[in-house]
């Protein structure tokens, strides 16, 4: 099965001070909802913004707002217009395949133009709203919302699944054959046995890596869906695009794993049997590096590059590519 390939990226440059934002003309109100969200957790302290043109307001956790914000506590918004703080999006409740007609995320009707930036508001807001956000690429341009929601799952399972042990059990099955030479090198230098979890790096977050990685991000729709963190996002909606898996609980243990270790949130869905995540803490140095190579290696079919858009499918292909990459992709056949 061949892979689906999502949009180009663009750029925007900012620049911030000590509690203090400095930005361009033009850049985009989502993402500076966002980077004050960042900047707000960081300093322990009240942001506030200039800007060369129109000023907005921004209050507590850094959500920018005019008016009052519903309180949505999990609740899935009503079908039509949705105001949370600065953003004005319009959308509609969305059901599973398997979920009996009952919604499981509500998803904008038309991509979101500034889709990285509105992804880092709504995640500001979570707290607030019990939503959280996932961008959808359809696998054909236009195609209807929720095409990868499925069978939902009890997001209570996956507190009973090991990271490590599916890793483990993923490496094994991808190794047992042996294989030729050519296989052999694609897990080099680690050799049948799976080489554990790598460790959590030290380093603080590289929020100027974030920000600079969501600006790229092509318009897509928007998801909203009631979970308590990023990872089980999948499980709420039934996330199922490929045979490699036969429920998301799996997928959702890792990505709890890699939410811990290197701040990995799930930020896309789609094309087709595809995920990507922003990654705080992404690794800096060689050896770091090598080793998530290898978790990623066992955990899918193909790791994406972000800019190239290139399908890696060796440790040695992934470990430089991950080499302070604020976005990790994956593809499944």
């Amino acid at each position: 099965m061949s892979r689906l390939r999502a949009g180009s990226p663009g750029a925007v440059v900012t620049e911030a001070g000590p509690g203090c934002l400095h930005l361009a003309h033009g850049v985009p109100p989502g993402l500076v909802t966002g980077l004050l969200a960042l900047l707000h957790a960081g300093q322990g302290q009240r942001p506030h913004a200039q800007f060369s043109a129109t000023p907005y307001q921004f209050g507590m956790a850094g959500v920018a707002r005019e008016g009052r914000s519903p309180m949505l506590n999990g609740d899935l918004p009503e079908d039509g217009d949705l105001r949370l703080g600065s953003l004005r999006l319009r959308g509609r409740r969305v059901g599973a395949a398997l979920s009996r007609g009952r919604p499981v995320a509500w998803v904008t009707e038309e991509p979101v133009p500034d889709a990285g930036g509105a992804w880092l508001a709504l995640s500001a807001m979570a707290a607030d709203t019990g939503l959280r956000p996932v961008l959808e690429v359809p696998s054909v341009p236009g195609g209807s919302p929720g095409e990868a929601f499925y069978n939902p799952v009890d997001v209570a399972d996956i507190s009973r699944l090991s990271a490590a042990a599916i890793l483990a059990r993923l490496w094994e099955d991808k190794t047992a054959d042996g294989g030729d030479d050519l296989f052999t090198a694609q897990y080099q230098p680690f050799s049948g046995q799976f080489p554990g979890l790598a460790a959590r790096p030290g380093e603080q977050p590289d929020r100027d890596g974030v920000l600079r990685a969501l600006d790229s991000v092509p318009p897509a729709r928007i998801c909203l869906a009631a979970a308590s963190r990023p990872a089980d996002l999948l499980a709420v909606i039934g996330w199922n695009m490929t045979d490699a898996w036969d429920s998301a609980l799996p997928v959702c243990a890792v990505l709890r794993s890699w939410e811990d270790r290197f701040g990995a949130r799930l930020l896309q869905i789609g094309p087709g049997a595809e995920i990507r995540l922003l990654v705080d803490r992404p690794p800096r140095t060689t050896a770091a590096a090598q080793g998530i190579a290898a978790e990623q290696w066992a955990f899918c079919s193909a790791w994406i590059d972000q800019d190239s858009e290139d399908e890696l499918t060796a440790i040695s292909e992934i470990a430089p590519r991950l080499l302070n990459a604020p976005i990790w992709g994956f593809w499944w056949d």
